[in-house]
């Protein structure tokens, strides 16, 4: 339950962990440990929240609505520069939709802890590169859970596991 708790304060730190939450889910399958991280992701939350009514109301508030930054590290940023062409307004959004759903496809014959690593890691990515005002603090946090997943087997550790005889999945026993 304590890691339950601490998902849910880290999801409600950062907008686009929302897609992590979902992933979580799939992995996870527990509605108890679910409503733990959002209990507790909700009270940190609610001191702030009517301060907070303008950022989601208002286009600079969530990551994939904000306003275009043509400084940012994104693909759209590169596009400006050389074509004049600006995203959609909520390209980063759009992205992590794909992206989460793409990931949890990807992820669904890896063992579940190394699965769930996998799809965070990539829709953040993902997020990050089709976004409208990404910077270097975000692939930080993207090249750490890279390191995370590698130090954890990586994905080739599962063909490795699978020629050894266990077959483990996200829909299997814990890894």
């Amino acid at each position: 339950m304590l890691s339950a708790a601490a998902f849910g304060y880290m999801v409600f730190l950062k907008e686009t962990m929302v897609f992590a939450f979902v992933e979580w889910l799939v992995a996870e399958r527990s509605w108890k440990r679910a409503l733990v991280a959002l209990g507790v992701g909700l009270l940190t939350f609610a001191p702030f929240a009517p301060a907070m009514v303008g950022y989601f109301t208002g286009r600079s508030g969530f990551y994939g609505g904000g306003e275009f930054r043509p400084d940012s590290l994104s693909i759209f940023s590169w596009l400006y520069s050389s074509f004049g062409i600006q995203p959609p307004p909520a390209t980063a959004i759009v992205a992590g939709l794909v992206f989460t759903v793409g990931s949890i496809l990807a992820a669904w014959s890896m063992a579940r802890g190394r699965g769930l690593l996998f799809a965070v890691t990539t829709t953040m990515f993902g997020t990050f590169l089709f976004g409208t005002n990404s910077f270097c603090n975000w692939y930080y946090l993207v090249s750490g859970l890279l390191l995370l997943l590698i130090a954890v087997g990586g994905v080739g550790a599962e063909e490795a596991s699978q020629k050894a005889g266990g077959k483990r999945s996200l829909h299997s026993a814990r890894a």
